[in-house]
């Protein structure tokens, strides 16, 4: 897994900042300092990036942990008694009167012992940043979606009709394995998918006639994926076909996203993708979709930004779509943004 401490030394160089400020816990979304420094991270780390070097601090008993997962990372490691002496610690590693840059949970109540400090917010700047993937890390996240397909793929749900749906997530757990740990699971059945069709496990018990929508993500080398699938047992299988065509519409979606595409106009390629199989009346317009990498979730937020998709992008489409019936189905794919500009599924 890469570091990417070059590239953020150098926007401090060009933005003419002294420093970055992060805080970092082990499920920060999106996760900056993981990006950064190439590793997850422990609860409670602070990273200060200047233009020369890197400092990260973490609880002392957790030294010896953090030199072994950040042995390939050029950061000097400093232990600390507890969080309250993290900030004094860290001021000696910043020069007088910083120009210091920051993102992401940053308590900002803590920057405040920082004296004659000015501060700018980077978030923008390492969102664009992370969007882009290099190939080494296409790779890593092309391995996780492949995994969690065959894998979804793979379960039986039939042998689990009767059972409650929180029995059914244990399952899944262990039909995934440690080897493939999960990053986030939704599993809603029934009548329930005319509520939602992402939510925690319940004890609601699985019926021979369901739907089931079920949303998937794993963990790989840091990297994660996010998939989501509906499932029509017995005579619930007559929402196939509406299923199949709301799969194509997203398909078809993603082949007009282009190098340059604009996050906000794609609610307008859904829109068209989804009239042109007879479903326009159906889309709903909230959680179209969002990159992915170390974080499950990370910019591009599809049609609630700014941002423009370049290549290089990894990215899902998730649109809803509700039935006359009440009844939400989602299919949620994983694609990526080739050197040659097209967007193609990541597999």
């Amino acid at each position: 897994m890469a570091h990417h401490l070059d590239a953020v030394q150098t926007l401090l160089s060009n933005s003419q900042l002294d420093a970055l400020l992060l805080y970092g816990t082990e499920h920060d979304d999106p996760s900056y300092v993981s990006w950064i420094l190439g590793a997850p991270v422990f609860e409670t780390t602070f990273v200060v990036v200047t233009r020369s070097r890197t400092d990260m601090f973490v609880p002392r008993w957790r030294m010896t942990d953090a030199r072994e997962v950040f042995r390939k990372t050029l950061a000097h490691i400093h232990g600390v008694p507890s969080k309250t002496f993290m900030m004094p610690t860290m001021l000696e590693f910043l020069p007088i009167n910083p120009a210091i840059g920051y993102a992401g949970n940053v308590p900002y109540k803590e920057l405040m012992c920082i004296p004659d400090a000015t501060f700018v917010c980077l978030e923008d700047e390492l969102n664009t940043m992370m969007a882009v993937k290099t190939a080494q890390e296409i790779d890593i996240l092309k391995r996780a979606a492949n995994t969690t397909r065959r894998r979804m793929s793979a379960f039986d749900w039939k042998s689990h009709i009767g059972r409650t749906e929180r029995f059914i997530a244990d399952r899944i757990q262990k039909a995934f394995g440690s080897k493939h740990p999960l990053g986030h699971l939704s599993l809603v059945t029934g009548s329930r998918t005319k509520q939602t069709s992402a939510a925690l496990p319940s004890t609601r018990r699985l019926c021979p006639h369901d739907v089931i929508c079920w949303d998937v993500g794993i963990r790989l080398h840091g990297y994660r994926s996010d998939l989501s699938d509906c499932v029509f047992l017995g005579n619930a299988i007559k929402y196939q076909s509406a299923y199949e065509k709301q799969k194509r519409a997203v398909r078809s979606t993603a082949r007009h996203i282009t190098d340059g595409t604009r996050s906000m106009d794609v609610p307008h390629l859904l829109t068209t993708a989804f009239t042109n199989v007879g479903l326009g009346s159906f889309l709903l317009s909230t959680d179209l979709g969002h990159g992915i990498g170390m974080s499950a979730h990370e910019a591009p937020d599809i049609g609630q930004d700014a941002h423009i998709l370049r290549a290089g992008t990894v990215f899902t489409l998730e649109p809803d779509m509700r039935l006359p019936d009440g009844t939400l189905l989602r299919y949620e794919e994983m694609f990526y943004i080739g050197d040659d500009k097209k967007t193609r599924l990541l597999t």
